[in-house]
């Protein structure tokens, strides 16, 4: 397993951005993730699909992947790891269009 690196600041901005109420506005995951990164900035693009690459790579279990999300700053409630990667990889999808 190679060593795992603390997360970027621009992932913590980016997990900040799913707030109490981003299930009203935004019901899916493709549509959070396109509202949490209208607000990420350019410069932050590559560090974050390096980022998110690096969760989805297998080299993380499902509990350290479960920690990482709700110490995150994320108030959205994500109910099981097949979940939150689904949203991962939601999320780098739509940062390299």
């Amino acid at each position: 397993m190679t060593q795992k690196s603390s997360p970027p600041a621009a992932f913590f901005r980016l997990c900040r951005q799913f707030h109490v109420d981003i299930g009203v506005l935004c019901p899916t995951f493709e549509l959070m993730a396109a509202f949490a990164l209208q607000r990420v900035e350019e410069t932050e693009r590559a560090t974050l699909v390096e980022y998110l690459d690096r969760l989805l790579s297998g080299d993380y279990t499902d509990e350290e992947l479960e920690e990482l999300w709700n110490s995150s700053g994320a108030d959205v409630f994500i109910p099981d790891a097949k979940n939150l990667k689904a949203l991962l990889a939601e999320m780098r999808r739509q940062l390299v269009p």
